[in-house]
C-alpha cells in the first residue's frame, strides 16, 4: 500500500514544482533481488521492503546494483532465512530511498525494545530529516512470522514482534511515526495490535 505524505515543504528532497508529497510505499518483495528492476523503476521517495529474503553473500553485489539505480538501501540485520538455524543467512527487510544522496537516517535512537527489535532481523527503521531541525518522519517496516496465523510457536513470536514495534513507535510522541509490513496475521487476529487500538 502507498502512503502520502504532506506537506512537503519541508523535506529535505528534490521533488519539483509540481509534486509537494513524499511518497512512501510499503511491499512484500518475496525476493528483492529478482523484483529489482520493477522496485528501482517505482517513482515512489521511498519504499519499505519485506520478505527481501537475500543470501549474505549477495548483499555487496545487491547495494551496489541499487546504488547505479539511482537509490540507497539500509538493510535490517543478518539473520537465518531458512527454519532451521544457520542454514541460510540473510537479510529479510529493507529500506529503499531514491535520490543520489541519501537523506535518509538509519535508526540509533536507543529505547527499551531497540536491540530486540534490531535483532530479529525482521523490522527496520529510518528517519526523514526536513529543513526544521524539530521535524521529522519515522518510518519502519516489520515482517511478520510465518505461520502466525495458525495459533502456533510462530504466534507468540509474532505477537511478541509486533508489539515491540507499536512500543517503539509509540516513544516517539512528538514526530510522525508511520509502520508498515507484511504481518502473516490478519490484524484482527493479532492481540498486540487489537490492544494497542483499544489504547489510542
Amino acid at each position: 500500500y502507498e502512503v502520502s505524505i504532506k506537506p512537503l515543504t519541508y523535506i529535505h528532497q528534490n521533488t519539483g514544482e509540481d509534486n509537494q508529497h513524499y511518497e512512501v510505499i510499503f511491499r512484500n518483495a518475496r525476493g528483492l533481488q529478482v523484483n529489482l528492476p520493477d522496485i528501482l523503476d517505482t517513482t515512489a521517495d521511498a519504499q519499505l521492503i519485506s520478505e527481501v529474503d537475500i543470501p549474505e553473500h549477495e548483499v555487496a553485489g545487491l547495494l551496489a546494483d541499487i546504488k547505479d539505480g539511482g537509490a540507497h538501501a539500509h538493510l535490517g540485520k543478518n539473520v537465518n532465512l531458512a527454519k532451521k538455524d544457520n542454514k541460510r543467512r540473510g537479510r529479510s527487510v529493507a529500506a529503499i530511498v531514491k535520490g543520489d544522496k541519501d537523506k535518509s537516517i538509519a535508526a540509533n535512537e536507543w529505547t527499551e525494545y531497540f536491540d530486540f527489535l534490531c535483532d530479529t532481523g525482521r523490522w527496520k527503521e529510518i528517519v526523514i530529516p526536513t529543513k526544521d531541525d524539530n521535524f521529522r518522519i519515522t518510518l519502519a517496516v516489520v515482517y511478520g512470522y510465518a505461520g502466525a496465523s495458525g495459533g502456533t510457536t510462530e504466534y507468540i513470536k509474532n505477537e511478541r514482534l509486533l508489539s515491540a514495534a507499536i512500543r517503539r513507535a509509540r516513544y516517539f510522541k512528538d514526530t510522525p511515526y508511520i509502520h508498515g509490513g507484511d504481518i502473516n496475521i490478519e490484524a484482527s487476529a493479532s492481540k498486540a495490535i487489537t490492544l494497542a487500538k483499544h489504547a489510542r
